[in-house]
């Protein structure tokens, strides 16, 4: 699968369902000519209702040739608390963040500024010896050998003091073996985002949540996405894992100082709404935040 396409799937699948010709009550093959896009709005309308009654949360929005045809939530935002799911509701996106950093690293390529093909250590200081030949591409795709994750629900207090500076961070994980010698193997790393995200604080000589926001965000009409955005706690979607299991994500204080730590910069964390997501994927698809070559680069480096 082509790394554009990546990104933009691993983002659009947090909060929303791709509607297939299987998932819409059949229909005959001259009827499905004749089907009005407020009769498909009425079907898809009625199978999410179906759905939700049998289990399904969540919000959805489906669009085709620009028009909105569904935009709509179902079940349980907080489920303790009987608080509905809505089209408004905010969520806790985990990895849906990486796109946003993956396409800032590109958007940074395009200025000149690194190349996707540049080390590691020609932007991060002191890198050891073994880490040494791990590319920007590397970190992108995986395939750092990078092999150690930890956030701070898991941390020792020294550790979580760690994660409250970039430097200390990045030494700190750095220091853990590999799995494997760069190149040679994939195994999925939120370090990786997360040393791309210093990449990008380096180059940019800005922070990363600003970066993202002032050159992301804004030119795609995203106001509702961020580390730590204005809410009424009532929109905000509780986490759950398994059924009725309390995942506890996002909480009020998740970040002391409105600013995550290490273990999620770049890699998870962030909220967003449907609406910012559905504009994130216009955006994208045209050249609001990166050109086409760009993109067309993005899909050839994938299948490397």
């Amino acid at each position: 699968m082509k790394l554009l396409t990546i990104i933009l799937t691993v983002l659009l699948s947090c909060l929303s369902i791709s509607i297939s010709a299987q998932t819409v009550p059949t229909r005959s093959a001259s009827s499905k000519q004749n089907v009005s896009a407020n009769n498909l709005s009425f079907a898809l309308e009625d199978y999410f209702q179906k759905a939700a009654g049998l289990g399904f949360s969540g919000a959805v929005l489906v669009a085709k040739d620009g028009k909105v045809l569904l935009r709509n939530g179902y079940g349980w935002a907080d489920v303790k608390r009987r608080i509905p799911i809505k089209s408004d509701t905010i969520f806790d996106i985990g990895s849906g963040i990486k796109a946003f950093t993956a396409t800032a690293i590109i958007q940074l390529e395009e200025q000149g500024k690194l190349n996707t093909s540049d080390l590691m250590s020609k932007y991060i200081k002191d890198v050891p010896a073994d880490k040494k030949d791990i590319t920007i591409h590397q970190l992108l795709t995986h395939t750092s050998g990078l092999n150690f994750d930890y956030f701070y629900d898991q941390a020792t207090p020294a550790e979580r003091e760690i994660m409250r500076v970039r430097e200390k961070y990045v030494k700190g994980v750095l220091s853990y073996p590999l799995a494997f010698k760069p190149g040679e193997g994939r195994l999925y790393s939120n370090t990786g985002f997360s040393l791309l995200a210093a990449i990008i604080e380096i180059v940019s000589g800005e922070p990363y949540e600003q970066y993202v926001r002032e050159h992301l965000f804004k030119p795609a009409g995203i106001t509702e996405t961020g580390y730590y955005i204005p809410r009424n706690l009532r929109r905000v979607s509780h986490g759950y894992n398994d059924g009725d299991t309390d995942y506890g994500y996002p909480w009020e204080t998740q970040w002391d100082g409105k600013r995550p730590l290490w273990d999620l910069m770049g890699n998870g964390g962030v909220l967003t709404t449907l609406d910012d997501v559905y504009k994130w994927l216009l955006a994208i698809k045209g050249d609001k935040i990166v050109s086409q070559k760009s993109k067309d680069k993005m899909s050839v480096l994938s299948q490397r």
